[in-house]
């Protein structure tokens, strides 16, 4: 590639090439001599920029000050190979030194109050220059024990953020008076964490959680390569959850914490060192703009503290439910369990044990409810009752369980618990809704006991119908609600109508479970006059699989 002109580095700039121009440039940029002198004189200039800006001399405090409230990406960027955790910055350079990088990060900051387009590479680029590193091969910022993510995470991501897998890029683009800010990141070859804000003009913290649920997020390796996009058909969205105020760090508004699964990306075929997690954001609120960023994460060091133990032990239920437990893997932010069946007919649950009989995690199917359907210490994910879904191979699935860490030199024990296996059913009621007005309705079918009534505060939606239920599940059946697992709803016309089921109540005494909710229909037009509720199959429960797996991890 030839030497850039002063158009393309205006291009460069601007952030207006297209991602594989952009690369090719920055692979130039790290070879080349005479265009890296070129973009040093370029920051001089925003130096002398910046000097016209100051009458007096900096003060040491004054520096400080300047550093702690400009925006983090420019500063924490120029020395991310230094040990985070030593001394501040400023006390391990000159201060000759630190005001030129100072005065220049305080000229960008002046750049993006002014509203100018601000591109995060060119920043980024310009600060592996002043640390005489190309930005290209630059390390995320880590920082052990010290963070948000310390205090905010679920307990794995907290564990890892104490024991030095915390990243902190701090990289932060604004437009339209809006800034977004990537805070923090922790990841390992299970799951990353992210920790973002967005502020507007006047500094407050807003969620907004459409824009990140609109925009395009990323996760590419450092070639470009894509490994998930969140705008791709059928993708995954990231899980949301707003960070409150609360635990003494968002006095000024909320954070978002995006999660998204990484052990099933890259087709099974593994994780590379680094990843890149990109932004384009076009919408903040009602406000048009344009937000890209580029964020690295080192997984390097996670990826060697996490350890696979092959366990290949296998069992066959008396109903014929074949187990093979694969392998057990111990990451940074928790447990995984890779467990094979032979048929998708038929689920199980289990338990985690130490020697002394203590729970240390337990799975059970998330339809299941009562005492068997017990789950302890879940790897949690807002979009869904487990972590990354089962695979269908064949005839026959794989499941994944995860857990929050698990102390690896303790000495576990698998040990099986319930088994579920479908059934058929023949469940059916015939609800005449002006009738139902005026008393309520009740329908057995195998023990199992439910009673409809018209509920008098219907939803606000206009599409929308409730119908009250009480429900007794029997012995027969498994502690599940069938109607909300396999029900179906039509009226007399045979239209069919997709419902939730809402539950309110939910208890579980003397081996029964008791069910108080409302079955709710969407896209109801206009009230037919007869709804048909039904189901053709359940879940029976079955207690006699004994079997358990000691869990070797060579320690």
């Amino acid at each position: 590639m030839k030497c850039l002109t002063q158009e393309l580095m205006v291009d460069y700039m601007e952030d207006k090439l297209s991602p594989e121009h952009r690369r090719k440039l920055e692979q130039h940029f790290e070879h080349c001599k005479h265009c890296q002198r070129q973009l040093e004189q370029w920051v001089d200039e925003l130096e002398e920029a910046g000097k016209a800006l100051v009458e007096e001399p900096l003060s040491e405090d004054l520096d400080r000050r300047i550093i702690s409230a400009l925006p983090a990406h420019p500063v924490k960027m120029l020395h991310r190979a230094a040990d985070t955790r030593q001394l501040p910055i400023w006390k391990k350079r000159s201060l000759d030194i630190m005001k030129k990088t100072t005065i220049a990060a305080a000229t960008l900051a002046v750049v993006i109050s002014g509203g100018m387009m601000y591109s995060p590479t060119f920043s980024t680029y310009v600060n592996g220059v002043f640390a005489s590193s190309p930005t290209n091969k630059a390390e995320p910022v880590g920082v052990a024990g010290n963070g948000l993510l310390t205090r905010l995470g679920d307990d794995g991501i907290e564990e890892a953020a104490k024991k030095g897998f915390l990243q902190t890029p701090n990289a932060s683009v604004a437009d339209q008076g809006f800034t977004l800010t990537v805070h923090e990141v922790v990841a390992d070859p299970f799951r990353i964490c992210i920790l973002t804000s967005i502020k507007d003009k006047s500094n407050k913290k807003e969620s907004h959680w459409d824009a990140y649920q609109e925009g395009q997020i990323t996760i590419k390796d450092k070639q470009g390569n894509v490994l998930h996009s969140s705008t791709e058909k059928g993708a995954l969205k990231w899980g949301l959850t707003g960070k409150g105020t609360g635990k003494g760090v968002n006095e000024d508004g909320p954070y978002m914490e995006l999660v998204h699964d990484l052990s099933s990306l890259n087709g099974g075929k593994g994780l590379p060192d680094e990843l890149i997690v990109a932004f384009d954001i076009k919408k903040i609120g009602e406000t048009n703009g344009n937000w890209q960023l580029e964020v690295p994460v080192d997984l390097k060091k996670a990826k060697a503290a996490t350890k696979t133990y092959a366990v290949n032990k296998s069992y066959t239920t008396p109903q014929g439910l074949k187990l093979d437990v694969k392998q057990i893997t111990f990451a940074p932010t928790g447990v995984e369990l890779v467990v094979d069946r032979n048929t998708k007919e038929m689920e199980y649950s289990f338990e985690l044990v130490d020697e002394h009989g203590s729970v240390l995690g337990a799975w059970a199917p998330g339809f299941i409810y009562g005492k068997d359907g017990e789950r302890k210490n879940l790897m949690s994910d807002p979009r869904r009752s487990k972590w990354r879904p089962s695979e269908e191979i064949g005839e026959s699935v794989r499941d994944f369980h995860y857990f929050q860490p698990i102390d690896e030199t303790k000495n576990m024990i698998l040990r099986l618990g319930p088994v579920y296996k479908q059934e058929p059913a023949a469940f059916q009621a015939k609800l005449d809704l002006a009738k139902l007005e005026k008393a309520p309705v009740t329908v057995e079918e195998q023990g199992n006991r439910y009673t409809f009534q018209h509920e008098k505060n219907q939803a606000d939606e206009p599409d929308h119908y409730i119908v009250r239920v009480e429900a007794t599940i029997g012995n027969g059946t498994a502690p599940m609600n069938p109607l909300s697992t396999f029900g179906v709803i039509t009226d007399e016309s045979g239209k069919k109508y997709d419902s939730a089921f809402l539950n309110d109540e939910r208890k579980y005494e003397n081996g029964q479970l008791h069910i108080n909710g409302g079955l709710l229909l969407k896209g109801v037009k206009k009230l037919p006059k007869e709804l048909i509720i039904s189901y053709d199959k359940k879940y029976t429960e079955h207690h006699d699989a004994k079997w358990e797996v000691p869990i070797q991890t060579g320690k």
